[in-house]
């Protein structure tokens, strides 16, 4: 099993519509679909990859990064971009010994343009998930949504941060955009 098809499983495990669909029906590269009560005996209560899963949970919830009702498939996208520390923390492997860890979401086979997380993009901003959680969740369009002009991802604020970026205006960065 590849990392990136490991995604599938996790995802599966927190209930997410999609990958249980993809599950269903990919089961041997396309061979084989699976009925739902076929995929609840794979990842439905009182399965190995249930109580793995949970394993997982606890893992995450001791770092005190989230809590076990914050761990979801946003938050812990969130708190790798963020932080980027969940694909090579240690704590949360079952056997260090045969654990392999990621510095990245790229190395697990997905495709992006730019590196995915903040903190291995050459920015030194510090980041909490919720902050990252808040600029995912954003109608970036300034027009429509008089929020937006707090978020970074607004295409205009990307715009002014990178002339802020360029001219080391760090003090306006941090005041306009909220970082520490």
């Amino acid at each position: 099993m590849t990392p990136r098809n490991l995604t599938v499983w996790v995802a599966a495990y927190t209930g997410d519509a999609v990958a249980l669909k993809t599950l269903s029906s990919h089961w041997f590269s396309n061979k084989m679909q699976l009925t739902a009560a076929e995929v609840t005996l794979i990842v439905g209560p009182d399965t190995v990859f249930t109580k793995l899963g949970t394993q997982i949970v606890n893992k995450i919830v001791a770092t005190g990064e989230l809590t076990a009702n914050d761990v979801n498939n946003g938050n812990l996208s969130a708190l790798q971009w963020a932080k980027g520390n969940l694909l090579n923390n240690p704590a949360l492997a079952f056997n260090t010994t045969y654990t392999k860890n990621y510095t990245s979401m790229a190395d697990i086979g997905m495709n992006f343009i730019a590196q995915p997380e903040i903190t291995q993009s050459g920015c030194d901003a510090a980041f909490t998930y919720q902050q990252a959680v808040k600029l995912f969740n954003q109608n970036l369009d300034l027009t429509s949504n008089p929020d937006a002009n707090g978020s970074l991802l607004a295409p205009g604020n990307y715009f002014n941060f990178q002339n802020l970026y360029e001219t080391a205006k760090w003090s306006t960065i941090q005041g306009t955009f909220g970082l520490s």
